[in-house]
């Protein structure tokens, strides 16, 4: 394929990838000095009013989101020969597919802390999507892209790079219901597209619980879904808690499905939460608490999980935890700190915190979960169980976002979402 010189005012340095309908170039956008991901529609297809009409509303349905786990779109126009082209965000970090391909090259496996870090990315985007009533109706490997951020640390043999995050891409095949029923032609990537819509039917948001399902079996396997997956999950060690998540979000009737993405969340991370200690009995058969234990997240870590990001140092340290009752609440508990918990099966979760954070000033999170019940804290992709309270000191304004997840004694994942401003310091 011939490489133009440029698309609109954008030198182009190389190309991207091809699609059916499309190509992506790198170019340059001299008028800030950086690099951008052009997405150009094919010269023939441009002149179907159909194929060129879908192209456009992709960049509209793209714009409509925010997160920070999907691609950003910076504009939409059309070359002197009528191609209509997104400006996108270039993402440098190259795809799932490939960093997990090199990875295993590498003889590394899999860890449980990378399979958090592509659940919660996945969460977020689809959350995003969802939101807007749009069903992306592609997740696949290809499709998620790694950002690296200024401070990101070379990733090595592992997964993702401390401050890489997860970007979703390409919303060409995406059903917005917003605007019409969710009937759609056949369409998506075999291996990860829902039985509903390999063939003329009617997609929801299940349809993209179904693809992330199986994009976390082909994360665990390195293959798509089959029948053998749950006895191949358990011998690879996998608690068959998880097999049996994904195993409803795989089912061929969508009613059978998690309703939501963030049930799916819940059921995946509930199977990867610490397994309760067991009771050791002392004299007298009083039960004995288990000592508290020091735990440190990597310093200079950025905390993310869900939609947020928290930016600083962040370290967590063992202290005594505290249970109660309370059903799910947000509540000002004075001294300028909120508590958001939230209670299900008899297990409550909950965290306190500052109502807002500032620049260069250590702030402390304190967990507080019912008595007998384990938890962790997800931050950077890790699973860090059992401490109680998080100091962190960001170091610029945005949101700091963490999840406390604790486990209830069904099994059931009680997950607790908390988002603090970041604001800077007041000037003296």
């Amino acid at each position: 394929m011939n490489v133009p010189p440029a698309i609109g005012r954008y030198p182009v340095i190389g190309l991207l990838g091809t699609g059916a309908f499309s190509a992506v170039y790198r170019a340059v956008d001299e008028r800030l000095g950086t690099d951008v991901a052009i997405k150009l529609l094919g010269d023939h297809h441009s002149l179907d009013p159909e194929i060129r009409e879908r192209f456009i509303a992709e960049a509209r349905l793209l714009r409509r989101v925010n997160s920070p786990h999907v691609v950003r779109l910076y504009d939409l126009d059309e070359t002197d020969r009528h191609q209509p082209f997104h400006v996108l965000e270039f993402v440098a970090g190259g795809n799932l597919w490939t960093q997990r391909k090199l990875m295993t090259s590498r003889g590394r496996s899999v860890t449980p802390s990378n399979v958090v870090a592509v659940v919660a990315a996945v969460t977020d985007a689809l959350t995003a999507l969802h939101d807007e009533r749009i069903v992306h109706r592609d997740l696949t490997p290809s499709n998620l892209l790694l950002r690296r951020g200024s401070d990101s640390v070379p990733a090595g043999d592992g997964l993702l790079a401390d401050g890489e995050q997860l970007v979703l891409a390409d919303l060409g095949l995406s059903k917005d219901l917003s605007a019409a029923s969710g009937l759609t032609a056949a369409g998506g990537t075999d291996g990860f597209a829902a039985p509903e819509q390999r063939e003329t039917g009617t997609v929801d948001e299940r349809t993209d619980v179904y693809a992330a399902s199986a994009l976390v079996t082909w994360l665990l396997l390195g293959h798509p879904p089959r029948d053998s997956d749950a006895s191949e999950i358990g011998a690879l060690g996998w608690p068959d808690s998880l097999a049996g998540a994904l195993a409803a979000g795989l089912a061929q009737n969508p009613a059978r499905r998690p309703a939501s993405i963030l049930e799916w969340r819940d059921a995946a991370l509930g199977a990867l939460a610490p397994p309760a200690p067991a009771p050791r009995p002392v004299e007298g058969a009083i039960l004995a608490a288990p000592r508290s234990r020091r735990w440190l997240l990597t310093a200079g870590a950025t905390a993310v999980v869900g939609g947020g990001v928290g930016y600083g140092t962040a370290s967590m340290v063992g202290g005594d935890d505290e249970g109660d009752g309370a059903a799910t609440t947000v509540t000002d508990i004075g001294n300028g700190r909120v508590r958001i918990e939230r209670s299900s099966s008899g297990t409550t979760a909950a965290m306190e915190g500052p109502a807002q954070l500032v620049v260069g000033v250590t702030a402390t999170i304190n967990a507080r979960v019912s008595d007998g019940a384990p938890w962790a804290w997800i931050g950077q992709g890790k699973l860090v169980p059992n401490a109680p309270i998080l100091a962190i000191t960001p170091t610029k304004r945005g949101v700091l976002a963490i999840a406390l997840v604790a486990a209830s004694p069904n099994g059931e994942a009680v997950v607790v979402d908390g988002a603090f401003d970041v604001v800077d310091a007041p000037a003296s």
